[in-house]
């Protein structure tokens, strides 16, 4: 069964679907009032990149490390 529907959702099979915890009371204010109304994943890997461009050109195992650790937090969060 697609986890949309457990949840009450009638989407076609393959949506994706995410359950996020909003921490900063301030971003959760604008989502309830509308005024934020989506968001982008592209942002938290474009972070680890560029944390990692600072220094000198990253090695094939930082970046592979860097990939593990977003992979780890994302795993840890949908435990919560």
């Amino acid at each position: 069964m697609d986890k949309s529907k457990l949840y009450g959702y009638d989407l076609p099979n393959g949506t994706w679907f995410v359950k996020m915890k909003i921490e900063n009371d301030e971003m959760w204010e604008k989502i309830k009032e509308g005024e934020l109304k989506g968001l982008s994943i592209e942002g938290y890997f474009i972070d680890k990149m560029e944390k990692m461009s600072e220094t000198v050109k990253p090695t094939d195992e930082e970046i592979l490390t860097a990939l593990n650790e977003i992979i780890q937090d994302i795993k840890n969060q949908t435990e919560q």
